[in-house]
Formats: structure tokens, C-alpha cells, sequence
């Protein structure tokens, strides 16, 4: 029994569980009503409307207003009025109105003139916070200017200071010293060159003088050995002959023989082994004083020739006069030769003592002043590396300073615009206050007249006295009947214009007057060219004799178009960015529309775009239409 128990609750149990996930509790949308129109039921015509007196040409009884004392009367019966003719006249020993209006008109008087010294007040401190403003303004600009250029200096330092950078200051200068270098090197190398080529031109003439001193030196010998037979082959051939040559100074044999000899080993042994390639400047020295040292050893042998000569014995078969004078004559030939070539030895030696002597001296100078430029490099990379980290810091001290100074102007000119508006608000606010102290002492001054207004009994048509129902100082209650006057006047509605209402209205243009809800149909009769005390223009609107509405008021509705379509005011809105825009529904979808406004009439604006005539407007509120609680219906 109690397991079918358990069966049975278990699938009671399964069964409610089931039913609960079928269920769906579905969300009943209310509906929401939207109504519109479209574009094209706004039409540009509007309803310029005034509510007036009815002025009427049957009899008016004029009545009083209060209970009062009659202290004048000025017209009889029968006698014609005009509207607003002063016709009797009340005392005024009650209420005291005169002695009211007097305090009126002071109390008006000392809240204009307070309304005016403070706004003279007020302007000169508007005027001192728009001065500080604009000052501030103008220091922000300049400043701007001034930072601007300061920065521009200051980066151009900067950038010229960077030698590594191409075309800057530092680095046309550099390149200066480095061009200076490149040229005083390039000086080197060419003067080194130069160098070595003449001291290859001087090798080369080192080699010809020795081969004219090699020249000379055979001629020389030759000469010598056929003269004095010195050489081994010619030693014996003419003994004779010798005894003759230098009979009287043996000694010159020896030193003839001497001197041959040395030429003769200098010629065979050492100058036929002198190279004359690549000579260092030693060995081009070694050369030169080799062939000075040589000519001089020739002077010596062809002076021992000559001496020898002049020494010698004339012998008519073995050495004639004639003979001897003959070898001097070429004795003195050679020497002449000698002397041209030593000479030009001489010359050339010291040319070689001049040029080895400052050759290298004109190096080494030139190597100095390249030396001493790459140290001039060395200092001037430093200083430009010292000036470039002092523009630098230059440069973000003026950067962090026109930004400081920046800052704290824009702070003072975000105060001092502050201080403007809230100068503006105050302006307005209390010249607002004062405004309506004005309009208090107005009211009052105006609440003075009509008190004293109360006194005359005026005339309110033109017209004729029916009757008079009072005496001089006859004391009368209120409402009772004074005058009864007869109209002289047509039907007519006297309304008054603004100058901006005024463009919209003209002669004999249709007046809907609406009385006792009824709409009568007449027209705009006149309108006055010129304004009155209040700014306002006047015009008359004639209705037919037959009506008869003593008095009553009326409403005055004269229809207008304007050139484009308008709207009712409460249909457009203000979005976040102070534009206008209005809400239209286009594909059963709810959208936003943004519109250009002009000129607002009353409660309507003119819209100046050109809107599509189907397209329809919402002229409901839908602030509150959510599409997931609503469903949306459209109500044309």
C-alpha cells in the first residue's frame, strides 16, 4: 500500500513540473496612441487675435463708480461731447488722490533714476571685467606669438647646435674645418709629391752632370795620357819627349802622374758603379759632393798640365814652341770647361742644399697645421656638444615656461570670463529687480492716475447729452445714473497694434469678431501711419448698425499667411546641441527630424526648410513610449 502511495505522488509530482516548463506567460503590450498631421494641413495661415470694447450707437448711461461729492459740472443737456471730454468732475477732500499721485510720480522718478545710476554702475564694472577679459585675451595671443617665436628660436639653437645633423650650423661649420683639413692634407700630398718629383729632377740632373763629368774626365785622361804618357801602354813610347815636358820641375811628373792616376781609379772603380735610380737624399748628397769633389781633382791635374807645360824645354825636334803652345791652349779649353761645369755644380749643390733644407720643414709645417685643425675639430666637436646640451635644457625651459605661463593665463582668463558672466547675471538680475521696482511704481502711478481719473467724468463717445441726473455738491452713491449720452458714432471696434503685428495687417482685410459665440464677418476699416505714447498703432474695424452690443467685449481674430509653413511651438524641441527638432514618423517608425526655425508667431514658429507635404509629424508627447512595453498605434 505504501509503495502504489509513493507511485502515486511521485507522478503527481513529475506531472506538475511538466505543466510548469510548458507554461509561457506571454507580455500584453498596452497600445500607444500617437497622433499626427502632415506637413501640409500646417498651412502658413495664422490668426492675429485682440480682445476689445464694443463701442455701440445706441444710449449710454454713465454711471458712477463710487460714492462721491459733485464739485463741477460742465455741459447742459443737448449739448454735443467728444470722447473722452471731461463733463463733471467729483471732489477729491476724501481719498486725498492728487497727494497720492504726487508720491506715485516721486516714487516712479526715484526708481528710474536708481535704475539708471546703477546700471551706470553696473556697465562701468561690466565694462572693467570685458577690459580684463579682452586684456587677458590679447596676452594669451601674444604670448602665443611671443612663445611661438621663442620656441622656434630656441629649436632653431638647438637643431644648429646638432652637429650631427645635416645642414645645421654646427655641422656647416664642422664641415668647414673639415674641408679646411681635407685641403691643407691634400696640400700635404701634393707638396710631397711635388717634393718627390723634383727630387726626381734633381737625380736626373745628378745623373747628367755625371755623365758630363764622365765625359770630361775621358777627354781629361785622354789628353793627359798622350801628353805625358802615364798609361801602361804608353809609357816608353817617347822618352825623349818627357825629358823635354818637365825638364825643369821633375817634381810636377809625380804630381801629374798622382792626380792621373786618381782620376783613372775614380773612373774605372767608383763612377762606373754609381746608380742613379731612387736616390735618397743622402745619397743624392754622397753624388754632388762626389762630382764637386772630382772636378776638383781634374782642376788639379789640368793646373799640374799647365804648370808641367809652361815648365817645359823647347826642343826643336822633340817638343816645339808651337807644340807646347798648342797643349796650353787646350789646357786652358779644359779648364774653361771645367770652370762652366763646376760652376753649374756649385749652383746646382746649393740648389739641392736649399731645397733639402726646406723641403721637409714645408712638410712638417703643413703637417702642423693639420695637426693643429684636427685638434680645432676635437675642441669645436666639444663646445658644439656643450652648446647643443645647453639648448637643450634652453629649450625645454622655454617650452615649460611659455606652457606655465600659458596655464596661468588661460586660469586668470577662465576667471576673469567667470567674473564676466556672473558681472552679466548680476547686471541682469539686478536691473530685472529694478525693472520691476519701475513697473511697481508704475503700477501705482498709473493706480494714481485712474484714481484721479475717477474724478473727471468723461465722456467715452462722441456724442450728445440726453440728460443730467445730478447737482453741484450733491453727494452720489454708487452706480448711480449721472449723464445720459446719445452715440453720434457708426458701430466701429477700436484695436491697437504692435510695429511687428502691424506688417502683417492692411486696410479692409477680414475680421472674424466673435460674441457670445457667435462669429461675425467685417473688416480692418483703418490703421494709423504713426505710433501713440505706447508704441502701439491704432486701427478701426466698422461692424453694421444693426448690431447691438453696448459695450460688451469681443474677440478680434484677423487671419494672416506667411511665406512658409509653421508650427505649433509645442510640437518642436531643444536637443543636447541647440538645435531644433521635431518628431515624425516615417515607415511606422518613430524618428527625429532637425529643422531651421525663423520668425515665431505666438504660439507658432516658421519653419524655413522645405519639407515633403505627405511627410507626418507626431503633435503628441512620446517621451514616455518604450516598443518593448507599447505597441504602437497611429491616429492621423
Amino acid at each position: 500500500m505504501k509503495k502504489i502511495l509513493y507511485i502515486f505522488v511521485l507522478t503527481l509530482f513529475f506531472l506538475s513540473c511538466s505543466k510548469q516548463e510548458d507554461e509561457v506567460t506571454d507580455i500584453v503590450k498596452q497600445d500607444f496612441i500617437v497622433q499626427t498631421k502632415k506637413i501640409s494641413d500646417f498651412t502658413g495661415s495664422l490668426l492675429l487675435q485682440k480682445t476689445w470694447k464694443l463701442s455701440s450707437s445706441q444710449d449710454i448711461k454713465l454711471n458712477s463708480l463710487a460714492a462721491w461729492r459733485v464739485k463741477s459740472i460742465y455741459v447742459k443737456e443737448w449739448e454735443n461731447v467728444w470722447v473722452n471730454d471731461v463733463i463733471a468732475r467729483l471732489d477729491d477732500s476724501i481719498s486725498n488722490f492728487w497727494l497720492a499721485l504726487e508720491r506715485a510720480q516721486n516714487n516712479l522718478d526715484k526708481a528710474h533714476i536708481t535704475y539708471e545710476s546703477t546700471e551706470l554702475t553696473l556697465d562701468k564694472q561690466l565694462f572693467d571685467t570685458q577690459s580684463q577679459v579682452d586684456k587677458l585675451n590679447l596676452s594669451i595671443e601674444n604670448l602665443k606669438k611671443d612663445s611661438q617665436k621663442n620656441i622656434e628660436k630656441a629649436q632653431s639653437d638647438l637643431t644648429n647646435s646638432i652637429y650631427s645633423n645635416a645642414w645645421s650650423k654646427s655641422s656647416l661649420d664642422l664641415d668647414k674645418l673639415d674641408n679646411s683639413i681635407k685641403k691643407q692634407e691634400l696640400d700635404l700630398d701634393n707638396k710631397k709629391i711635388a717634393d718627390d718629383e723634383t727630387i726626381s729632377s734633381y737625380s736626373n740632373t745628378l745623373k747628367k752632370d755625371f755623365s758630363t763629368l764622365s765625359v770630361f774626365l775621358d777627354d781629361i785622361l785622354e789628353f793627359s795620357d798622350k801628353l805625358l804618357w802615364m798609361s801602361p801602354e804608353n809609357r816608353d813610347k817617347n822618352d825623349n819627349f818627357e825629358k823635354f815636358l818637365w825638364a825643369k820641375d821633375a817634381t810636377q811628373k809625380i804630381n801629374a802622374e798622382k792626380y792621373y792616376n786618381e782620376l783613372l781609379s775614380y773612373k774605372i772603380t767608383e763612377l762606373s758603379n754609381l746608380n742613379f735610380e731612387n736616390l735618397s737624399e743622402e745619397q743624392i748628397n754622397q753624388r754632388i759632393e762626389l762630382i764637386t769633389k772630382w772636378y776638383e781633382k781634374s782642376d788639379s791635374l789640368l793646373s799640374v798640365l799647365e804648370q808641367t807645360l809652361n815648365n817645359s824645354l823647347v826642343s826643336i825636334w822633340s817638343l816645339s814652341q808651337s807644340d807646347i803652345s798648342g797643349y796650353l791652349a787646350n789646357v786652358n779649353q779644359y779648364q774653361s770647361t771645367y770652370l762652366i761645369n763646376y760652376n753649374s755644380t756649385i749652383s746646382f749643390k746649393n740648389s739641392l742644399n736649399n731645397f733639402f733644407r726646406t723641403y721637409l720643414l714645408n712638410q712638417n709645417s703643413i703637417q702642423k697645421q693639420i695637426d693643429l685643425l684636427k685638434q680645432d675639430r676635437e675642441i669645436l666637436v666639444k663646445s658644439f656638444e656643450i652648446w647643443e646640451k645647453n639648448n637643450q635644457i634652453w629649450y625645454d625651459k622655454v617650452v615649460l615656461n611659455s606652457d606655465s605661463t600659458l596655464d596661468s593665463l588661460n586660469l586668470d582668463f577662465k576667471s576673469a570670463l567667470n567674473n564676466l558672466e556672473i558681472a552679466k547675471k548680476n547686471k541682469e538680475i539686478t536691473l530685472k529687480n529694478l525693472q520691476n521696482s519701475i513697473n511697481d511704481a508704475e503700477i501705482s502711478y498709473k493706480q494714481a492716475l485712474e484714481n484721479i481719473d475717477k474724478l473727471a467724468i468723461k465722456s467715452p463717445i462722441d456724442g450728445t447729452i440726453w440728460s443730467i441726473s445730478i447737482d453741484v455738491w450733491q453727494e452720489v452713491t454708487a452706480w448711480k445714473e449721472l449723464f445720459s449720452i446719445f452715440n453720434n458714432n457708426s458701430n466701429e471696434v477700436i484695436i491697437s497694434f504692435s510695429k511687428d503685428e502691424l506688417s502683417n495687417v492692411w486696410v479692409w482685410d477680414t475680421a472674424y469678431v466673435k460674441l457670445d459665440n457667435v462669429i461675425y464677418t467685417w473688416s480692418v476699416y483703418s490703421i494709423s501711419n504713426s505710433a501713440d505714447t505706447n508704441l502701439k498703432y491704432i486701427s478701426v474695424i466698422k461692424f453694421p448698425d444693426w448690431v447691438n452690443f453696448i459695450g460688451d467685449v469681443v474677440n478680434v481674430s484677423i487671419p494672416f499667411k506667411v511665406e512658409k509653413n509653421t508650427l505649433p511651438l509645442n510640437i518642436l524641441k531643444v536637443d543636447n546641441f541647440w538645435k531644433w527638432i521635431i518628431n515624425v514618423m516615417i515607415e511606422w517608425k518613430i524618428e527625429q527630424k532637425m529643422v531651421n526655425i525663423w520668425k515665431v508667431f505666438w504660439d507658432n514658429i516658421e519653419i524655413l526648410d522645405n519639407l515633403d507635404s505627405e511627410l507626418l509629424i507626431i503633435t503628441t508627447n512620446i517621451e514616455n513610449f518604450d516598443n518593448t512595453k507599447f505597441d504602437l498605434k497611429i491616429e492621423q
